[in-house]
This record gives C-alpha cells, structure tokens and sequence, in this order.
C-alpha cells in the first residue's frame, strides 16, 4: 500500500514538472498569477505562500531576454 502511494506521488511530481518544463513562458505566468491570487484570498500556509513568491519572482525574472543577446523583446525596436 504505502509502495503504491509513493509510486503515485513520484508519478505526480514527474507529471508537475514535465508539464511546467514544456509549458511556454506565457502559460506558466498565467498560472502563477492564478497561484498568486489563490494565496492571497487567505487560508493558506506561510510555507505555500512563501513558495508562489519566489516562484512569481524566478518566472518574471527568467521570461524575456538575457541582458547579453542581441535579441530584443517585442516592443522594444530601437526607433529609426
């Protein structure tokens, strides 16, 4: 018994982060945003929402570009 829920909560992880891992950018701050205001409406553990902070602060800094391409992100074309 305690085999097959392990076997299942290691299933659900790989899942989780499989799915995150292959989810665009968009999508995974759609869904932190979403986490964002299920931990303010209240009822949630410091831990948890300690854990979406950090997890909203690493998917705003890790979206758009590096600092050193050349890339530039939508919107910021240099006026000629």
């Amino acid at each position: 018994m305690i085999e097959m829920l392990l076997v299942g909560v290691i299933v659900l992880a790989a899942t989780c982060y499989a799915t995150w891992a292959l989810l665009p950018a968009a999508g995974r701050q759609r869904v932190v945003r979403h986490l964002a205001r299920l931990s303010a409406a209240g009822g949630v553990p410091a831990w948890l929402q300690r854990g979406v902070r950090s997890l909203e602060q690493r998917t705003r800094s890790t979206s758009g570009h590096c600092d050193g391409c050349s890339v530039q992100p939508p919107g910021d074309e240099p006026n000629t």
